[in-house]
This record gives C-alpha cells, sequence and structure tokens, in this order.
C-alpha cells in the first residue's frame, strides 16, 4: 500500500510546474493577449504610446477610457504608476513583523523559507563570507551574475553563478546554463532549492543579503554543502 502511494507521488510530481505553467501563467497569458489588443485600440486612439503601457492602467480606468477617452488623462497615470512601481520594486520588506517565534514561523516558513534557521545563524566570520542554507551540494567557483527580472534574462551566460532573490518555474530556462545558484529567500524545500538538486548544480538558498554584497562580475565560490558563499574578488 506504502509502495503504491510513493508510486502515484512520483508519477503526480511533475505535475506541479506543468499545473503552475500551463493553468496558472496560461491563464495570465491568455488575458494578457486581450489586454495588449485594447491597448492597440487606445494608441490607435491617440491615448496611448506603447500598447504595454495599459498594464498600468485599472479595470475601471479602461471602463472609462471606452465610453470617454477625454475622461481621464492616460499618459500621465500611466508615467506615474511606471515610476511608483520602480519605487516599490526597490524596496525590500522586512522579513517578519511582530514577536517571531519557531512556533509562528513553524511550516511553510520552517521548510520554504528557513527562517527558523536564521535565529541561530552565526555571523559570518569573515568579511567576504555570506552564509546560508546548504541547499544543494557540491563545490563551485565562478563569475557571479546578477538577474532582478526576466528582463535580463538574455544577459546571462554559459558558466556563471546565478544570484537573485528568488526563483519561480519560469526561472528553470536558466538553470541550462549556470553551474551554481545564491539566492536570498527560500529553504531546502523551496523551488531554487528543489531545481538545483534536480540539475545537480551547487546552491546556496536564503542568505537574506547576496544580492546586496554581490554584483555581476564578481568572482565567487559557493559551498552548497554548507551554506557559505565566500567573495574571492
Amino acid at each position: 500500500k506504502l509502495q503504491n502511494a510513493l508510486d502515484l507521488s512520483l508519477r503526480m510530481n511533475p505535475l506541479t510546474p506543468d499545473h503552475h505553467f500551463y493553468i496558472d501563467q496560461g491563464t495570465n497569458a491568455r488575458l494578457r493577449i486581450v489586454l495588449i489588443a485594447i491597448g492597440k485600440k487606445l494608441v490607435q486612439a491617440g491615448l496611448l504610446d506603447d500598447p504595454e503601457d495599459v498594464m498600468y492602467l485599472h479595470y475601471n480606468d479602461l471602463r472609462l477610457l471606452m465610453t470617454n477617452p477625454e475622461a481621464i488623462d492616460a499618459r500621465t497615470l500611466v508615467s506615474e504608476r511606471r515610476d511608483e512601481r520602480e519605487e516599490a520594486y526597490q524596496i525590500r520588506p522586512r522579513e517578519w513583523v511582530g514577536t517571531a517565534t519557531e512556533t509562528a514561523l513553524a511550516f511553510p516558513y520552517n521548510a520554504l523559507w528557513g527562517f527558523p534557521e536564521k535565529f541561530y545563524r552565526e555571523p559570518p566570520r569573515k568579511t567576504g563570507e555570506i552564509k546560508g542554507l546548504a541547499a544543494s551540494p557540491g563545490v563551485i567557483e565562478g563569475p557571479a551574475r546578477h538577474v532582478d527580472s526576466l528582463d535580463e534574462f538574455n544577459q546571462v551566460k554559459e558558466g556563471e553563478i546565478l544570484v537573485c532573490r528568488m526563483t519561480n518555474p519560469a526561472w528553470v530556462v536558466l538553470f541550462t546554463k549556470i553551474v551554481g545558484l545564491v539566492t536570498d529567500a527560500g529553504g531546502v524545500t523551496s523551488h531554487p532549492a528543489v531545481v538545483s538538486r534536480e540539475f545537480s548544480i551547487p546552491a546556496v538558498v536564503g542568505t537574506s543579503n547576496a544580492t546586496e554584497r554581490i554584483k555581476t562580475g564578481d568572482r565567487i565560490r559557493v559551498n552548497g554543502s554548507t551554506g557559505v558563499v565566500e567573495v574571492l574578488s
């Protein structure tokens, strides 16, 4: 009975990322097609400069524009919201608010995000050291590639070590190029940790501040067995 349940679990496991791609992302992609079509009409009407700008408009904004093109200044609205988005993207929120205890930070934080371990993490002994969670075993040394968004994927080169805040299924395409991974967030069962083990590349996750301390071009050493990252030069 246990073996049958295990076999079923192993067969169903690959459906998790597939579900995300075909259902979650697929639904958003179909909605995006409709919105871009609306954006093109607004450009033709002289209300927007780029069809992509429609992404900064709310549902009620679109209703107003469709009924009365002069109801709002869409260009100004898009510009303001784009600036707000860029400003918000630079903000690093606190990892928790209030009194954090192991009980309060139990699953999923324990396994997925590794917060309880951070209570006991000792400060690095060396200035160039960054500590995180050992997510995928092995040691690798190479140039770092700091990536913040999907727009920077084309900059990643073969043999680089990816440094980012977090990964999700959309980032899997990079794992065929990179030789190591370092993330700010995540625990031993988070997406970056699991995928790194699947691709057999060393990974350290849950560092909290790797993206602040490592920049593209830095030579780093990632020890996925101990959870230590060293900035060499």
